[in-house]
């Protein structure tokens, strides 16, 4: 039976199931709230159809510690709030608002110990209805989806005049005693269609065992700890190479060649042997004393992109990654400088990481973030692991430090700074030869275990040939007399 309450706005319910879940977190930096469009002649036009099958392939999440089969026309992406709470978000592949239907998933505390699903989602039940808000239930039920046993519970609400959406939570038990919730938003018109989809998907659904996770990235990260043990001051040497390598950044077009090519910007990489001190932007032609002449590897990055294809508003890059000969202390200092017409805002992440000592044997990092007008009050600190570690000097020019004599294969796990997220995080990266007869090598890295992987791929000299984001964007190898003539045929700034 349909219960309905109807005093206050209607979006605000809505708002409520995206941002929260039943248990209910906080909503993350990217989490956006589906609204769908008025429009007067709702009734009158056709529902779209959607893509129902499945994909071939299952994702694994890690971190929550299972598994499942998603819809095949999906992207799947991952936030993390401020409290550690990791959210991933399944949403149809169509990048345009409002999207068809989204499903966002948690791992929650239940709202007692021992509670039942259906109890957790009562409870929630039973706040909705004293706020007053106006839905409708349409189901409200016991569920089992891959053996487990759980609840459902959907609630149609109105969005607009004339429109409404469907809100649905299914929380499933955990074997650590919580609760994976998957919270669901479809449009009304295709519910029926993605109902079914998303059922068959969570029928997929398989809990993974903590030590099994655990094993394996200890598993991981002792096979990265072992490649990481054999980079000598001679294989950073031979990492540097004269001069800088140019790559342009673009989203391919729907011909061949580049004239239909959407350009993103450009981008220089270097790798040569310097004193630390040279990581200071204030500093030019030195002469450095005490540890900041300790020479070591210098990693430099320079870049150009155009926000929006719009090639008077940009964003420079500028970046120095210094790292110690023998791997025992690194400093960064990378710089972002936007402008649009005379305005320009520049924001700069310094960091440094000390040598162990006797006194303190495990090493440091401490990085700071910080605008013209603003600089962070206490910088971010972490304990770096012992073994498997990797500078950001290194990650920048990985592809060259890797083996290319099929000695070290496969997976691989490693810590890294993530200049994104902010974070300390363990990378998931796999290495493996190309499958044509090009001596080319395979790069598959992933910031966080639960994301797609980037893929570069990488010349027989170690030298980056291109890179494939998740979202298409390529950055590829070219000459610098090409680059420039290729803009100023589409009109662009070369510098």
């Amino acid at each position: 039976m349909i219960q309905r309450r109807m005093p206050t706005p209607f979006v605000s319910c809505l708002a409520l199931a995206l941002m929260c879940g039943p248990s209910f977190a906080q909503q993350g930096p990217d989490n956006s709230i589906i609204q769908l469009e008025d429009n007067e002649n709702s009734q009158e036009v056709a529902a779209p159809t959607i893509e129902t099958r499945l994909s071939e392939k299952v994702f694994e999440s890690k971190t929550m510690g299972f598994q499942f089969t998603p819809p095949l026309q999906c992207i799947i992406q991952k936030s993390e709030q401020a409290d550690g709470t990791n959210t991933l978000v399944v949403r149809h592949v169509n990048d345009t608002e409002p999207s068809l239907w989204q499903v966002r998933i948690q791992v929650v505390n239940p709202i007692r110990p021992g509670a039942t699903p259906g109890e957790h989602l009562q409870a929630f039940l039973t706040r909705q209805l004293e706020t007053g808000n106006e839905f409708a239930i349409t189901s409200n039920r016991p569920v089992v989806f891959g053996g487990l046993s759980g609840h459902q519970l959907e609630m149609e609400l109105p969005i607009g005049p004339g429109e409404n959406a469907v809100t649905g939570w299914v929380v499933l038990p955990r074997p650590d005693g919580t609760f994976l919730v998957l919270t669901s938003v479809t449009r009304f018109e295709i519910h029926d269609q993605a109902s079914r989809m998303l059922q068959e998907s969570y029928d997929t659904i398989s809990m993974m065992q903590a030590m099994e996770i655990a094993d394996e990235r200890l598993e991981l990260l002792d096979k990265g700890a072992a490649f990481l043990g054999g980079l000598s001051r001679q294989k950073l040497e031979q990492a540097c190479k004269p001069g800088i390598t140019w790559y342009r950044i673009y989203r391919p077009g729907p011909t061949e060649g580049m004239t239909d090519d959407i350009e993103i910007g450009f981008m220089g990489l270097s790798a040569k042997a310097a004193p630390r001190g040279a990581v200071d932007f204030n500093r030019r032609d030195a002469a450095f004393i005490g540890d900041q002449a300790e020479e070591g590897l210098l990693v430099t990055l320079q870049a150009k992109i155009f926000m929006n294809q719009d090639p008077g508003h940009t964003v420079d890059v500028n970046g120095r990654f210094w790292t110690a000969w023998d791997r025992s202390s690194e400093t960064f200092s990378n710089r972002r400088t936007q402008r649009q017409g005379e305005a320009s805002r520049t924001t700069a992440q310094t960091g440094f990481r000390n040598a162990p000592t006797a006194g303190q044997p495990r090493s440091t990092l401490q990085v700071i973030n910080s605008t013209a007008d603003l600089l962070s009050r206490d910088p971010l600190e972490w304990t770096i692991p012992t073994g498997a570690y990797l500078s950001q000097a290194e990650l920048l020019i990985l592809g060259r430090l890797l083996p290319r004599d099929r000695s070290f294969t496969g997976d691989f796990g490693v810590y890294a700074f993530d200049s994104q997220s902010n974070k300390l995080s363990q990378r998931l990266d796999t290495w493996l030869p190309a499958d044509d007869d090009s001596g080319n090598w395979i790069l598959l890295g992933r910031a966080n275990r639960d994301l797609p992987p980037v893929q570069q791929v990488i010349g027989p000299d170690g030298i980056r040939l291109r890179r494939i984001d998740t979202d298409g964007t390529v950055t590829e190898l070219i000459d610098v007399g090409k680059l420039q003539d290729l803009y100023r045929s589409k009109g662009l700034p070369t510098s």
